[in-house]
């Protein structure tokens, strides 16, 4: 038997040996369902890696949920915490604001005339030049009728003949309801405008106030713009100033106000210890407006300051009207 027709493999391929070469089967097909096949080694491998995956990605989304669940408890936290209380105390700071306004609405034992009445009243109280008939048309302190009817001619000589009457709204002051007519004379060049502030009297009879109308000071303006007038009552239009000098220069421990005199350019300054009655009442009559208001105060002279330096030792009205009782005792 030849060499060459022996096989030496189960498929039919040819292989020789050459002289030297260690014995062989040859290239011996691999039986089936033997071993695990190539195609089942590559499967479970995948399904490994698959299972892998998987575990991350349950991992990610756990801590996914843990965060945003901790996120949302914080944010729930910080509106709870933080952002109602705030708008309960901006609610709760803007009520007590709404109730002041409505307390400050005062209500009037007696009704208020009408514009025309009001207007009415004024035109007949000015017109008035018999002595007898003032107290028909005026409250009047210490003046005397006659005094009111020379008063009443000396503004018509300096302002000139009255041109018209405008009634305005209501005002509340000093725990009390005012009517308010505004009358307007000729004199451009002298102060044309006064106030006439109607009050009630008695049983309800409004009348001029008439030291309102006058923005009559105890003693007089020039003696108290001479210098020599040691205490005073005074009618002025009251602003915040800063003019901190001589005795009151501690802006901490005083508070300066303007005082202009009605009808007139001259200016005083007023100042009131921080936190006294004064101080409170003048803060709570300029809070209600801005600018320039209405003011009966009394004032005294301290010793080493200015003539037109005066300290406020009583607030006794908001307005020109005074009441009963001091501004300042009400406002503690």
């Amino acid at each position: 038997m030849r060499s060459n027709d022996i096989q030496r493999a189960v498929r039919a391929s040819r292989h020789e040996r050459a002289v030297g070469d260690a014995p062989t089967i040859g290239r011996v097909a691999m039986a089936q369902k033997l071993g695990v096949p190539k195609r089942s080694r590559g499967k479970r491998k995948r399904c490994s890696e698959s299972r892998e995956a998987r575990k991350h990605r349950k991992v990610v989304w756990a801590w996914s949920i843990l965060l945003v669940s901790v996120a949302s408890v914080l944010v729930i936290l910080f509106v709870y915490f933080w952002i109602i209380p705030q708008l309960d105390e901006n609610e709760l700071a803007a009520r007590p604001r709404t109730r002041k306004k409505e307390s400050a609405r005062v209500v009037s034992k007696f009704v208020p005339p009408s514009e025309r009445d009001a207007i009415q009243l004024v035109k007949d109280g000015l017109a008035v030049r018999d002595p007898k008939r003032v107290p028909e048309f005026f409250r009047v302190s210490d003046s005397s009728p006659q005094e009111v009817i020379q008063s009443l001619q000396q503004i018509e000589s300096e302002c000139g003949p009255i041109q018209g009457y405008t009634s305005l709204n209501r005002i509340d002051a000093n725990g009390t309801v005012l009517g308010a007519v505004m009358v307007t004379y000729s004199n451009k060049d002298a102060h044309p405008e006064c106030l006439a502030l109607l009050t009630p009297v008695d049983q309800g009879d409004w009348k001029i106030d008439f030291d309102a109308y006058t923005k009559r000071s105890k003693p007089s303006w020039d003696e108290i713009m001479s210098g020599g007038v040691d205490s005073a009552e005074v009618r002025v239009l009251v602003s915040v100033d800063t003019y901190f000098h001589n005795a009151f220069e501690d802006e901490y421990q005083w508070k300066c106000y303007r005082m202009v005199g009605p009808m007139r350019d001259e200016v005083l300054f007023g100042y009131c210890k921080v936190g006294s009655p004064e101080e409170t009442a003048l803060k709570r009559a300029l809070s209600k407006q801005d600018g320039k208001v209405r003011m009966t105060l009394e004032i005294g002279k301290v010793q080493g300051t200015e003539k037109r330096q005066f300290q406020v030792t009583k607030v006794i009205a908001e307005d020109w009207v005074v009441a009963d009782v001091v501004f300042d005792k009400n406002s503690k």
